[in-house]
């Protein structure tokens, strides 16, 4: 039987959603409570991967479980019974179909991200908000917040350690509300790029100590040319190709040039030259080799 879980965690003290080597993560938390529950471990997936840090109030994740029937809430308060030293809760479990999956079948992600604008550092809030002793403008990030919404090439806001396989993305919300001395930066999307929604807030944050203009938000005019997200990615793939094609023509045009000029150096001497001859068609039928592996990838 497949359960939907529903995660809610203080992320304080834990490196992120996903099981690592290098400490301890929430889905190993999780993991390992329910094994104690049934005695067997089990691998949960969840929707989606956090960085250090980061905190939850509706994390999903789907488990399989067919050695025990269990009612949802009496599986609820089984994995919560075991969760007492942690920050972490399951606030909800449901049974649900075979094939559907936390990460695959997911319609939308939510971030939201707190700046705390005021002089006085939090004390109740520490590691929950953003503090900014500057007072920001919110209109002016509002209409920086505007040009982020459709679709884009997002390069520019994606880690470099990103393993998305295309830059673009669709952003359906980017809201910047304040209340009192909070601001609050909820973004909405299908998915998102590796660090893109913490380096929009960064922009916007800049946009708001006025360090940038709004108009100085540059991302692809794509969306205005009235592509879907697909025809973006097979023009973005068009665009690989043709430098690919460009890059290894140059090289083996570079290449055969400079070995004709040997050998036209040693044309009188035929062995040399014949050692030659079979080292230019080497390199050319490599770097045609690679230029058809790179075709594939």
């Amino acid at each position: 039987m497949r359960f939907f879980l529903t995660i809610e965690y203080d992320g304080s003290e834990y490196i992120g959603w996903q099981r690592q080597n290098s400490g301890l993560s929430v889905q190993e938390v999780v993991e390992n409570s329910i094994y104690k529950i049934i005695q067997i471990n089990l691998n949960i997936y969840g929707s989606g991967r956090t960085d250090a840090g980061v905190h939850a109030t509706g994390q999903v994740a789907h488990v399989d479980i067919i050695t025990k029937e269990f009612e949802d809430n009496r599986l609820m308060d089984a994995i919560n019974a075991y969760l007492l030293d942690h920050k972490i809760k399951v606030t909800d479990v449901r049974k649900t179909i075979d094939d559907a999956h936390a990460r695959f079948s997911a319609l939308s992600r939510e971030y939201e991200y707190v700046i705390l604008n005021r002089s006085a550092p939090p004390a109740i809030e520490e590691g929950k908000v953003w503090h900014q002793r500057r007072i920001l403008n919110i209109k002016k990030m509002q209409e920086a917040a505007s040009y982020f919404l459709g679709t884009h090439d997002f390069t520019s806001f994606r880690a470099t350690q990103c393993q998305s396989k295309s830059p673009i993305k669709t952003l359906d919300e980017l809201a910047v509300v304040q209340k009192e001395n909070k601001i609050f930066i909820r973004a909405k999307a299908k998915s998102f790029l590796h660090h893109q929604v913490r380096n929009i807030v960064g922009t916007l944050q800049l946009v708001g100590s006025e360090k940038y203009k709004p108009e100085d938000i540059k991302l692809s005019d794509d969306e205005k040319e009235g592509l879907s997200p697909e025809e973006i990615e097979a023009k973005e793939e068009e665009k690989k190709q043709n430098w690919f094609q460009k890059t290894f023509g140059k090289m083996m045009n570079f290449t055969q040039q400079f070995l004709d000029d040997i050998l036209f150096q040693l044309d009188d001497v035929k062995g040399v030259y014949d050692l030659l001859g079979w080292v230019s068609n080497a390199i050319m039928t490599s770097a045609g080799g690679v230029f058809q592996m790179l075709e594939q990838i």
